[in-house]
């Protein structure tokens, strides 16, 4: 899991509030062809959205939304499997983020 490189996103709204992260476009349009109608069925009314993600690995240098551009960023230093296609990251801050909160500065 060291190695991964997150590249996409698919974000779940409305019944179901969650993010499935992926390390190609195969992995992600796989996962929505199998896993998706299964979540469609138990959850109904669901939306999806596919993001492309910074590419992002351990050792990155990265900010989270929501923490504001200032300061240097943090650094990644591990990955956190939740559950299938879902992780975050463990910084070099001591907290964990989901791969979608976090991104590269500019």
């Amino acid at each position: 899991m060291k190695n991964k490189k997150f590249k996409y996103s698919v974000v779940v709204k409305y019944n179901l509030q969650c993010s499935y992260h992926f390390t190609s476009l195969k992995e992600c349009s796989n996962w929505i062809n199998v896993e998706y109608p299964k979540l469609v069925e138990k959850y109904s009314d669901l939306t999806l959205e596919i993001r492309k993600l910074d590419n992002l690995k351990i050792g990155d240098r990265v900010y989270v939304y929501g923490d504001g551009d200032c300061g240097e960023g943090d650094i990644i230093k591990d990955v956190i499997k939740y559950s299938d296609n879902r992780y975050g990251f463990l910084l070099d801050s001591g907290c964990v983020e989901e791969v979608d909160k976090c991104y590269k500065p500019k």
